[in-house]
């Protein structure tokens, strides 16, 4: 069993439903069930989940969740807490509030004593594997390029993704609530390793490199905040290890500006005291470096239009010219065989089906139609005439190289392959396997691009162009990437182009080269361009027609939080 805790608190789900009132056809009741230890101790923030609704939340101080409008039937509810879980039927008697207690063993944290950091930072790094981290459900998914004009979900998808790609945004939204509590689970443990390093004595223990460890741990939760911030916008900020008292909680600083920050801050540091370089699938220098331009990047756009970072980056992204450099082919970047000497990957997450609870999610998801498991996501056609120079014809005519590594324009059926002239059955591709042999969930090897230098590049043509226009700098950094993914210098982007005109073509570049890397929606948002881009979807696509408003740029704070530390702030809007 995978324990999660919220902060310190326990972190528990329970399922809620929605109440209906009178007569309807579907008879229904509520439930109330309260979580108790074996002593009758009332316990706050269990995770209780009800199947086969597949709803979670967490149980408040008198240790009760209630759900509501359940049909009538016979359900399971699972309730965990840290050392104990409990699953037990029960049935719903319609028309009724039904009433269920389930005790627990008591309660037990288990804490490596002493702290083993090393294994705790392993921890961390194996973390981010975590489906609601960057696995194939993972930020790519829920947040980059969906709800935007890169894929749509299909109507197999879970709801809940189909609601945050149609901006029906809501604190409840399972997904919302799952992504908060991982990203605040990593940070604690993150916390909690560097009070230990702060708490020791160098002296005493010269086999912990202490700067080197902290410096490690610091990129990591700059990682995870930059996530954070531009997930919910005024995510709570918290620097403390587990020692949180749940019975009073504190009123944590929530402030897009100090979040960023402490972002700024801990990579400066790491900086200064990481390793020079090593493998990629860890933290170094050029790794902070690389993501402090990134960080700055976001920070000079909307909504903060700190535009004195654009400078600031640039001077972050010179610091990595002669370390990477592109790799000759794109879809060599992405060859889990070339991991070692990849030149252009910066920093990865490497999934390895060889080692438990470790490999990858890709191709379960999303992927090629008749391949992946679940195929949940589809391609937006607009997205896709981006690699053509006029309309799609047949036989396919592209000397963009991006395109047939992005792209799956064939099914699968027994491992045959049949290419298909029918856009509808393509697919969002990448992540490239052998199709002969079936995917299989938590099986897959590859290394997801977490910061490569054709973001860099692009990035540093953004900042450029910024501050001075297209210049002629600006133009090379674009033009590299093309360069690559043609073959030729005879695609360059055309001369002459104005401040706005070449902004517009390196978002273009940036949808095609980066697709499925989680970068669209950032790239859409902090150059304001996120609802035209919106309502352009909605004019090509009056079927499928996102809802978006002009607040949900952000998320809402999760209801698990504003439940359990009431001093929590909503964003605006929610």
């Amino acid at each position: 069993m995978k324990n999660r805790f919220f902060f310190l608190f326990v972190f528990v789900f329970a399922v809620f439903g929605c109440k209906n009132d009178d007569d309807i056809q579907v008879r229904t009741g509520d439930i109330k069930i309260t979580v108790l230890t074996e002593n009758n101790t009332i316990v706050l923030g269990a995770i209780v989940k009800i199947l086969p609704n597949d709803i979670e939340k967490i149980t408040n101080e008198n240790g009760e969740v209630f759900f509501e409008d359940l049909s009538e039937g016979t359900y399971t509810v699972i309730v965990s807490v840290p050392g104990d879980t409990i699953n037990e039927e029960f049935v719903i008697e319609p028309g009724q509030l039904n009433l269920l207690t389930i005790l627990v063993d008591g309660i037990v944290v288990i804490e490596p004593d002493p702290l083993d950091i090393n294994f705790l930072i392993n921890t961390i790094y194996a973390r981010l594997k975590d489906d609601t981290l960057f696995d194939s459900g993972g930020y790519s998914m829920y947040w980059g390029d969906i709800g935007v004009d890169v894929v749509s979900t299909n109507t197999t998808v879970s709801s809940n993704y189909r609601d945050l790609d149609k901006f029906e945004l809501t604190p409840t939204n399972s997904i919302i609530n799952d992504v908060w509590v991982s990203h605040y689970e990593t940070i604690i443990e993150a916390n909690t390793g560097l009070e230990f390093l702060e708490s020791i004595d160098p002296i005493s223990n010269p086999e912990i490199d202490k700067e080197l460890l902290t410096g490690e741990l610091r990129f990591l939760r700059a990682l995870l905040y930059f996530n954070l911030v531009k997930l919910y916008g005024n995510p709570v900020l918290i620097t403390s290890g587990n020692n949180i008292d749940i019975s009073n909680p504190p009123i944590f600083i929530q402030d897009t500006e100090q979040v960023y920050d402490l972002v700024v801050e801990d990579l400066q540091y790491a900086q200064d005291n990481l390793v020079v370089s090593g493998p990629n699938n860890r933290a170094s220098v050029a790794a902070a470096q690389a993501l402090l331009g990134k960080v700055y990047i976001q920070m000079a756009g909307f909504p903060l239009f700190q535009t004195d970072k654009y400078q600031k980056a640039l001077e972050e992204f010179e610091k990595l010219r002669g370390g990477f450099n592109l790799e000759p082919n794109y879809e060599d970047v992405f060859d889990v065989s070339n991991e070692v000497n990849n030149s252009e990957v910066i920093f990865s997450i490497d999934f390895s089906a060889d080692n438990p609870n470790e490999g990858s999610n890709y191709g379960v998801l999303w992927g090629p139609l008749g391949l992946a498991i679940e195929d949940n996501l589809l391609l937006v056609p607009s997205f896709l005439e981006n690699y053509f120079e006029g309309p799609i014809d047949f036989p396919l005519n592209t000397n963009d190289q991006r395109f047939n590594q992005n792209i799956a324009t064939f099914t699968v059926q027994n491992g045959m392959v049949t290419n298909t002239e029918d856009i509808t059955d393509w697919r969002p591709y990448k992540f490239k396997k052998d199709v002969s042999s079936p995917v299989i969930r938590n099986g897959e090897s590859f290394d997801f691009p977490y910061l490569r230098y054709a973001d860099i590049l692009l990035l540093i043509a953004e900042a450029e162009n910024a501050i001075n226009g297209p210049t002629p700098a600006a133009y090379e950094a674009v033009n590299m990437v093309r360069r690559r993914a043609f073959g030729t210098a005879d695609y360059e982007l055309t001369e002459g182009l104005n401040q706005e005109e070449f902004l517009e073509a390196i978002l273009k570049e940036r949808q095609v080269e980066l697709c499925f890397e989680g970068h669209r929606k950032d790239d859409l948002i902090r150059t304001q361009k996120l609802e035209s881009t919106i309502n352009s979807f909605n004019n090509d696509n009056p079927g499928d027609v996102k809802d978006f408003q002009s607040h949900e740029f952000i998320w809402p704070i999760p209801q698990i939080e504003i439940n359990l530390n009431p001093n929590t702030i909503q964003n605006p809007g929610y």
